[in-house]
C-alpha cells in the first residue's frame, strides 16, 4: 500500500472514505492492511487468513469488519457505523448521496489544443 501506487488509505481521510476505499481494495492484500494498520497481530493475520479461505465465508464480510475497525480506530465508533450506512446507501441500495455538490451550468470550456 502506497501513495503512488493509489491504494493508500489515509488516516486523516473521513470515515466515508476510509470504508470506501478499505472496500475497493484488492482480497488478497486484506491481511497486509490489518498489519499496515495495527489491527492485528500475526496469529490474528493467520487466523483471518484461514477464515477467508474457509467454506461459507463470505470475503465482503471480513472487507467490512477490516473498513468498520480502520474507520473507528482513526475516527468514533458512531463515525464508522454512519461509514456503513452511507456505503450501503450508495453502492449496496444504489440510492443517491445524501449531499451532492451545485452545478453552476453552462458548457464547460476545452483546454487548448484539444
Amino acid at each position: 500500500m502506497s501513495k503512488s501506487l493509489g491504494n493508500y488509505i489515509g488516516i486523516t481521510e473521513a470515515p466515508e472514505e476510509i470504508f470506501r476505499k478499505t472496500s475497493a481494495h484488492p482480497r488478497r492484500a486484506d491481511h497486509q492492511v490489518f498489519r499496515a494498520g495495527d489491527l492485528a497481530g500475526p496469529a490474528e493475520i493467520d487466523a483471518l487468513r484461514q477464515r477467508a479461505g474457509g467454506p461459507g465465508t463470505n470475503p465482503s464480510h471480513l472487507k467490512r469488519e477490516l473498513a468498520r475497525d480502520l474507520a473507528a480506530q482513526f475516527h468514533l465508533e458512531g463515525a464508522a457505523k454512519e461509514a456503513e450506512a452511507h456505503f450501503n446507501r450508495l453502492f449496496v441500495e444504489h440510492e443517491r448521496p445524501e449531499t451532492t455538490g451545485e452545478w453552476a451550468g453552462g458548457r464547460r470550456r476545452r483546454p487548448r489544443g484539444w
